[in-house]
């Protein structure tokens, strides 16, 4: 490809080509599933999405292309935002290498989830004004509508202080949450089971917002968060299959770097999250949903496969999800 430049100054990636059977699967998957990874700049998926042989460096910043034309990745998840706020530059840049049905899905900066900072209380936590003008109003801006939703990701020990201190964290959540309009979906993962609550559910479904699953060794079962979920009127399902149960995220990151094969499959929890897909749909609600290649291996053949599981298998009762039910208020 020399010679061949991006808009953005530098070498055009590629796409890898795709065998016919992934693009019947992506005609075959609902328009209202979308499916991918968390982040792109990953090298190691030469084959699988990348055409050539490229650095980390140069798929982080030119890789975007060439991802938005895998057939089955419609969405990505954007780690960066939750480091810290970026200019609006960056979200016009992802907004103007991927097609007008592509979304992304975006990290609040963790200045926001975190309610300690240095053993402080932080002032920033759920601070709706930092929210809206640091975060809120920059991606609006730059998005050019591709904003699928933002996650606010809690960690264990902010999950946990939301359990312990619910009556503070509601206010501050209602604030922020009352701050904006529904220009886009709002999404809040936990983890620690103190977070599987009904006052928690029954406010998150009143501020319509909604959670977002999350398969992690320190997060609730997923099979009972998807359980919980379908007990309330959300009006979109939103997952991130993050990490391995067994394991941690640095010996994930070393067992299956440079994450170009599945290593360690999880059947189970592909089939939860495929009875979850499909109960989801039936009911009328879109579906956004992110893997890491932390998860079983690399990513992209873990959206293959789920891709497959959502289509070819019918709604299993033992998923603890089932077309009827019960919606609560």
């Amino acid at each position: 490809m020399t010679g061949q430049q991006s808009l953005f100054g530098g070498e055009m990636i590629p796409a890898a080509d795709q065998e016919p059977r992934i693009r019947q699967l992506a005609g075959r998957l609902p328009e209202t599933i979308r499916l991918g990874t968390s982040s792109w700049y990953f090298p190691g998926w030469e084959g699988l999405v990348w055409g050539i042989k490229a650095s980390q460096q140069q798929v982080s910043r030119h890789g975007l292309v060439a991802y938005a034309k895998h057939p089955l990745l419609r969405t990505v998840g954007v780690d960066r935002t939750f480091y810290g706020p970026v200019d609006i530059s960056v979200y016009r840049d992802y907004s103007a290498q991927t097609p007008d049905d592509f979304r992304l899905l975006y990290k609040v900066p963790r200045l926001l989830t975190e309610p300690y900072a240095k053993s402080q209380p932080n002032p920033r936590f759920l601070d709706a004004g930092y929210f809206a003008e640091r975060f809120l109003e920059p991606l609006l801006a730059g998005s050019a509508g591709k904003a699928a939703a933002v996650v606010f990701q809690f960690t264990p020990n902010a999950s946990r202080y939301v359990g312990e201190n619910f009556p503070r964290f509601r206010n501050r959540l209602e604030a922020l949450l009352n701050s904006f309009s529904d220009a886009l979906s709002v999404a809040l993962e936990f983890r620690h089971p103190q977070t599987l609550r009904a006052d928690l559910y029954e406010l998150i479904a009143q501020s319509h917002s909604v959670p977002c699953l999350s398969v992690h060794p320190q997060a609730v079962r997923i099979a009972d968060q998807i359980d919980w979920f379908f007990r309330y009127p959300f009006r979109q399902l939103i997952f991130r299959w993050n990490l391995n149960p067994a394991l941690s995220y640095a010996v994930a990151k070393a067992r299956y770097s440079p994450f170009a094969r599945l290593v360690d499959e999880d059947p189970e929890t592909r089939r939860v999250l495929a009875a979850a897909c499909r109960c989801a749909t039936g009911r009328g609600l879109p579906v956004l949903g992110i893997i890491n290649n932390k998860a079983e291996g690399s990513a992209p053949l873990s959206v293959i496969k789920l891709a497959q599981a959502i289509v070819n298998e019918a709604i299993d009762d033992g998923a603890n999800v089932s077309a009827d039910s019960p919606a609560q208020s």
